[in-house]
């Protein structure tokens, strides 16, 4: 099989980035191409063509996209959009739409490393057997008291505005 005869599979790794991405991690995933490639070469053996590859590897793969569903909505931060423009409005402007979107990004990422430290790397191996289970405990978390979001987010924007008034615009994601 060649590389343009299923377009799905090659630009992202397709359906192996969807099996051995974790769930829940904090580093930035890439299938490599030669991984790709011996995916693909073992799925391409048993097979009699190319759309029972395609077919077979996507309902191998659902489970696992089923499984990143349901716990999408625990992964994010337990912040509501009314609280972080209040909070916005008592630290002025911070770049207009870039500099909130920023904002948002770091505080989704060290709330992210919040839950791997909390609940660990939830492999996507994992993904059927556990998912229950995981969002049960995600949810506990995304509830607890203490609002840690909050004074995250305080001090993420703390942080941008000495930035800026210093001169440089990068904001750690730790």
């Amino acid at each position: 099989m060649r590389r343009t005869t299923c377009g799905w599979f090659v630009p992202a790794g397709g359906a192996t980035q969807i099996e051995r991405k974790p769930l829940l991690d904090v580093g930035d995933f890439r299938v490599v191409h030669d991984e790709f490639a011996a995916a693909l070469a073992e799925r391409i053996a048993g097979a009699s063509s190319a759309f029972q590859v395609v077919e077979v590897w996507t309902q191998q793969v659902e489970p696992i996209q089923r499984a990143r569903r349901e716990l999408e909505p625990f992964l994010e931060p337990p912040v509501s959009k009314e609280e972080v423009k209040a909070l916005l409005a008592c630290y002025g402007d911070l770049g207009g739409a870039s500099g909130l979107r920023g904002v948002l990004r770091t505080l989704r990422e060290r709330y992210r490393i919040r839950l791997v430290e909390r609940v660990g790397v939830i492999p996507a191996s994992q993904a059927a057997a556990s998912v229950a289970q995981r969002a049960r405990e995600l949810a506990t978390l995304q509830r607890e008291p203490g609002s840690w979001a909050l004074e995250e987010l305080r001090r993420i924007l703390t942080e941008n505005r000495a930035a800026l008034l210093s001169g440089t615009s990068q904001v750690s994601h730790t």
